[in-house]
Order: structure tokens, then sequence, then C-alpha cells
């Protein structure tokens, strides 16, 4: 698993680095903020979840910082492509529609809806 995680983080910087422009000490990263447990902002205004952490795992790795940008989900594309920040680092499921607009990495998660119930014994 870890050679998988390996590729795949190498495989996002890559992106990265050709859509960052080439004197970039900080790159401005989308966000919704709102969406826990993946991006969201704790008691005391810190931005935490997974997305965040994968984005400082990025960070870290390309050696540039992020700013992150606190967007509604709904204008995230739009946002996007008025140069209101310059990557979206959160948990986007990936469309047709969208691909039309942005340019994705390869996937950093997978999403299964799941419905649970407990069945009552006597």
């Amino acid at each position: 698993m870890k050679n998988w995680q390996t590729s795949l983080t190498g495989l996002i910087t890559a992106v990265l680095l050709s859509a960052a422009p080439a004197n970039a000490d900080t790159l401005r990263v989308g966000m919704e903020c709102t969406y826990a447990p993946f991006n969201y902002r704790t008691s005391d205004g810190k931005l935490e979840g997974y997305d965040v952490d994968v984005a400082k795992g990025i960070s870290e790795i390309i050696g540039v910082d992020f700013e992150y940008v606190c967007q509604e989900w709904d204008g995230m594309i739009p946002a996007l492509l008025a140069n209101k920040f310059d990557l979206i680092i959160a948990s986007m499921s990936i469309t047709d529609k969208r691909k039309e607009q942005i340019d994705f990495s390869s996937p950093y998660r997978n999403s299964v809806g799941r419905s649970w119930a407990r069945s009552a014994r006597i």
C-alpha cells in the first residue's frame, strides 16, 4: 500500500508543479472549510481535516507554502477559473462535466456511500 501512496503523491506533486507559476513561493488553495472531517475550522479557528493533511504533505514535498482560501462549494470551480486561488484540495468528485472545465490529479481517496442499520434482537 505504501508504494501506491508514494506513487500517488508523486503524481499529485507533478500536477501541482506543472500548474504552479515558476517563481511561486506560496500557492493559494481553495477549500470549503466547513466540510468535516475533510476540511473545517476548529473552535479556535484552525483549519483541520483530511484534505488539510493532504495539502500539508504536498506543500512539504514541493517546498512551497500554501495559503488557504475558504470558498463556498457552489462557487469553487468558478473561483478557480477566476484565479481566486491556484488549486483546489477539497475531496471533489471527478465528473465529465467538471473535467470539461478543470484538470484533475489522480484521486487521493475513494469514497463509497453506505447506509447502516442496527437490527433489534429480542
